[in-house]
């Protein structure tokens, strides 16, 4: 088990005590408590187990300080305990990797493995998708495609070293992580890895090579007008919309409201963003004020996607959009009328201003559906999407239920009942959806929310779904 206070515990599955001989009795640390900014470093995902090897990533708060400890995956002994290897995703400067961070990757942090990892045991393998550096909007001091960020990664499990690796995002400005698993699915005849990222693409890659197992272009991106920034000039996107599950390329058809006042106001809203030029999901931040989209928020995140033999996925995609604006941090007393509060980035010369893409009534600017549950056929490098449905309904009277509610749970599918479980919306439902059709079967009203994905399980040959449902501390 891996903890918010970055230690792994090892417990005896038969009985639940701690196995004494696993680290100093059943506990390793990941970080020592002296380690700096260690308050804003946590394991947020449980540890990956392959063959004799127990590893383990980390969440860092990287939009708020730049230079953050490294990012860093650990891999131990399952039996002792004991430190094998230490991947760091932020390279030192003696690392051949370093030139794609301006020669100065200790400007930087972050990085890290948030999201939980995945392990091939045939071929010793762990499988990880990596994070965006610090700070989130600002990346005037890590000139470069800054390598091995927002990247899917293949290590052998013995010693750590790098077997392969897929950048996804080349020097990201706008927390496009990889918030979810990598996951192992036999594909075409292959033994593939499907993971969708915050940008709302899904990338399908042979997991033992790493080889592209669908159609990659390269785009052009839009220069910078921060003097200090250098954006990567091109990103690379999946070359079928079947493939792109958010919207990449903006127009104003993308502007929507409740009703026509707010869409006005909407209007007005995007008009302080540096006029109506609505862009592509990376035009990168700017002095003028910018659309971000989709938001930080995704596109996909944590919850991911599920595969459903042999060929499809079923993914959650949340459709939000937010402003987002630099400024000067000598200037900081005349920020927008939009903007209600300031992310400092210390460490750098600009404060970030970033606000959900809101009407004055708190209304979404983005057309709805506001989440919904996808389902795409993956036997062919193009991909297919074959159903799109509503995910959840806002308790907002004024909202209609086929505009659903923002969700960041996971799905899981049970292929035997041709059914796919999701929960985490706003109205606290867990949902049973039909696979093939994407019509919602039942859902089940649960006491709060639910934040993670829902597990199956066959007891005397009856099976179950099971959900954490959890109310928020206050």
């Amino acid at each position: 088990l891996g903890t918010p206070n970055n230690k792994i515990v090892a417990l005896d599955a038969a009985t639940g005590k701690l196995c004494e001989k696993f680290g100093t009795e059943g506990i390793v640390e990941l970080f020592p408590p002296s380690l700096p900014l260690f308050n804003k470093i946590a394991i947020t995902a449980p540890p990956v187990v392959v063959n004799d090897i127990v590893a383990s990533g980390c969440g860092m708060q990287d939009g708020f300080e730049e230079v953050m400890p490294r990012g860093v995956v650990k891999g131990y002994s399952c039996d002792t305990g004991r430190l094998l290897w230490e991947y760091y995703l932020v390279p030192s400067k003696d690392d051949p990797r370093a030139a794609s961070w301006d020669g100065h990757p200790e400007l930087s942090g972050a990085a890290n493995v948030w999201a939980t990892m995945s392990g091939l045991p045939s071929h010793n393998m762990i499988f990880l998708a990596s994070s965006s550096p610090s700070v989130d909007a600002f990346g005037g001091d890590r000139i470069g495609d800054n390598e091995s960020s927002d990247s899917i990664i293949a290590l052998n499990a013995t010693n750590g070293e790098v077997l392969w690796s897929f950048q996804t995002v080349r020097h990201d400005l706008w927390d496009y992580d990889l918030p979810c698993h990598p996951s192992i699915v036999s594909l075409r005849n292959r033994t593939a890895l499907v993971c969708a990222s915050k940008v709302g693409f899904v990338y399908v890659l042979d997991a033992i090579t790493g080889e592209a197992m669908m159609e990659l272009k390269e785009v052009l991106v839009p220069e910078s007008d921060v003097p200090e920034e250098r954006v990567s000039p091109v990103q690379l996107i999946p070359t079928s919309r079947q493939l792109r599950l958010a919207r990449y390329q903006l127009d104003k058809s993308f502007i929507w409201s409740i009703d026509e006042g707010s869409r006005e106001e909407c209007l007005v809203f995007l008009d302080a963003l540096a006029g109506r030029q609505l862009g592509t999901t990376f035009t990168p931040p700017s002095l003028k004020g910018s659309l971000w989209y989709p938001g930080p928020n995704g596109g996909t995140n944590w919850g991911g996607c599920a595969y459903a033999p042999p060929s499809h996925i079923h993914c959650v995609v949340v459709d939000q959009a937010a402003a987002v604006q630099l400024i000067p941090r000598d200037d900081i007393d005349t920020l927008p009328f939009w903007c209600k509060g300031l992310n400092q980035q210390h460490g750098v010369p600009y404060v970030l201003c970033k606000e959900p893409f809101l009407s004055n009534q708190g209304h979404p600017c983005t057309e709805p559906p506001f989440t919904k549950l996808v389902r795409v056929n993956l036997e062919t490098e193009e991909g297919q999407i074959e159903w799109e449905s509503p995910l959840g309904h806002s308790p907002d009277a004024a909202y209609k239920e086929e505009w659903g509610s923002p969700s960041y749970a996971g799905v899981i599918t049970s292929t035997a009942g041709g059914l796919v479980f999701a929960a985490g919306t706003e109205d606290h439902n867990l949902y049973a959806f039909g696979a093939y059709t994407g019509d919602v079967l039942w859902k089940y009203l649960l006491p709060h929310q639910s934040y993670s994905a829902p597990i199956t399980y066959v007891v005397d040959e009856k099976q179950y779904i099971a959900t954490v449902s959890a109310a928020l501390k206050d």
